[in-house]
């Protein structure tokens, strides 16, 4: 929420060190020029942030997602006018999915247009019975932070505010965001994230929509004859980023948040997003984002858009199981947990398995839904788990019951794509594997062995670098992901 306009000057303290570090920012950048030193070297500090006054801040490699340096970055805050980035985020959704595009014409209800015309929060005005494209809107929205535009696209989008909050709320969760939403545009204090969050839909925005940069990089707007001025003043070129380049995202600043502001930036063919929150002036708002701007270049990877493999922010091509998601997500066999997330680390549980099984045997059709007595007919494993039971894939326990939303051990895993492939006929069940070199193979129950014997004979599985088998330990998405790919790539 953009409400204070004034310039806003440091003490002393703040003035000498902005001095200081944009001098030295002019001498690196000649050396860097000249070819005294490799241009990484102007962010080659490895201390760690010290004297961040925000109450939260969060950095975050936009190559890898990790976060690089936090304080309170999992703590729960306003976020003000960062709220509408949340908003693009929804509205490009909408433009990707073809729901409408850049150059729709969107109507201004009475109510948005009065809106827009109050003093309360930043604004251009808006006419009752006038349409604007959605282009404009999103520049009025993001340079501005034009409070009404927010709200315009929030009602064309979803027919009300409500309606596009809810919207909101759905694709954050799918995001993976620890964040709750009450309005489009940031005026509730109700609205609430954590700085971390703020930094990954930062991220989000720069992968999925990468077109949000020519908004958020625009230094100012012309709307109806007046000038406005981009509120992110690394952006208008007034506040100096240490010698990187900041092309986005969005400030905020309400008296519930402080001043707040999220900034993607780049140098060297590194990006990183850096978020402050709660700051009490704008010298601190913005001396400590250029600090944090610094530190993270200094450690963030080289950035590729393209490195995000099949459209999972949380799997980058360089990890160790990426081609395996590649693969199962290519084959329709293994999903994310949401269309942005595929959550590697995550353990797996038993209808999941059950699922890809069932997805890799082309979704026969099941006439009835039944077998376990703990699988509704309703439950979207439903056709699955019992397939699962048809085809022999699974027993389940002694009292009738399959544990569907039990995390599947790696016998259990095994076991059941070894029972698959065995009544399908495509293996002979005949396994070699002398097993006793691990020295837990007394740990593999009897059920079992022969699946064991068998993934462990064809490389499909192996031990730990402690000689181990850990039959027992859970598996997770990115394990369970290698395993199956091994699996079919051997079969093809």
């Amino acid at each position: 929420m953009e409400v204070l306009k004034s310039e806003i000057t440091s003490d002393e303290t703040r003035r000498s060190r902005s001095v200081f570090i944009k001098a030295a920012a002019i001498v690196l950048t000649v050396l860097m020029v000249l070819g005294a030193i490799p241009a990484v070297s102007a962010y080659a500090d490895d201390s760690a942030p010290s004297s961040i006054a925000a109450r939260g801040a969060a950095v975050v490699d936009a190559e890898t997602g990790e976060l690089l340096w936090g304080k309170s970055a999992d703590t729960r805050m306003a976020p003000a006018s960062m709220t509408k980035m949340m908003t693009a985020f929804v509205v490009l959704d909408a433009i990707n999915k073809g729901e409408y595009t850049l150059d729709s014409e969107v109507p201004v209800s009475a109510t948005t247009a009065l809106f827009s015309r109050t003093g309360t929060w930043s604004n251009v005005p808006l006419s009752a019975g006038r349409t604007y494209t959605v282009r404009s809107l999103l520049y009025a929205m993001m340079v501005e932070s034009a409070c009404g535009a927010s709200r315009a696209l929030a009602e064309f989008t979803s027919g009300s505010e409500s309606a596009f909050v809810n919207r909101m709320n759905s694709t954050a969760s799918s995001l993976g965001l620890d964040a709750v939403f009450y309005d489009s545009y940031g005026g509730s204090s109700k609205n609430q994230i954590t700085p971390r969050s703020v930094a990954k839909l930062g991220r989000a925005l720069v992968l999925y929509h990468p077109e949000i940069l020519t908004f958020t990089s625009t230094p100012s707007i012309v709307w109806d004859g007046v000038t406005h001025g981009n509120t992110n003043r690394f952006v208008r070129g007034t506040w100096s980023a240490n010698g990187a380049t900041v092309d986005g995202l969005k400030t905020g600043t309400t008296t519930a948040a402080g001043r707040c502001l999220c900034t993607s930036s780049y140098a060297g063919g590194r990006r990183v997003i850096t978020v402050v929150m709660k700051e009490s002036n704008a010298a601190d708002q913005y001396n400590d984002s250029a600090d944090l701007i610094s530190y993270g270049l200094s450690h963030a990877e080289p950035y590729d858009q393209n490195d995000m493999v099949s459209g999972f922010s949380d799997v980058n091509k360089n990890q160790w199981f990426a081609s395996a998601v590649k693969t199962m997500s290519d084959n329709d066999i293994m999903d994310g947990v949401t269309s942005y997330l595929f959550n590697p680390d995550s353990q797996i549980t038993r209808a999941t398995v059950a699922q890809l099984l069932y997805n890799y045997d082309g979704k026969p059709y099941i006439y009835s839904i039944s077998g376990f007595s703990d699988t509704s007919s309703t439950a979207w494993y439903a056709p699955a788990v019992t397939w699962c039971k048809i085809a022999g894939v699974a027993y389940g326990s002694p009292d009738g019951s399959f544990g569907p939303d039990d995390n599947i051990t790696r016998e259990e895993m095994v076991s059941m794509v070894y029972r698959y492939l065995v009544n399908k006929g495509v293996i002979s069940g005949n396994s070699q594997a002398d097993l006793s070199v691990y020295s837990d193979s007394g740990d593999v129950d009897a059920y079992a062995s022969d699946a064991m014997a068998w993934a462990v004979s064809n490389g499909f599985i192996s031990g730990t670098s402690e000689g181990m088998l850990d039959p027992r330990a859970y598996t997770t998405r990115a394990q369970t992901a290698q395993f199956m790919s091994r699996v079919v790539s051997s079969l093809s």
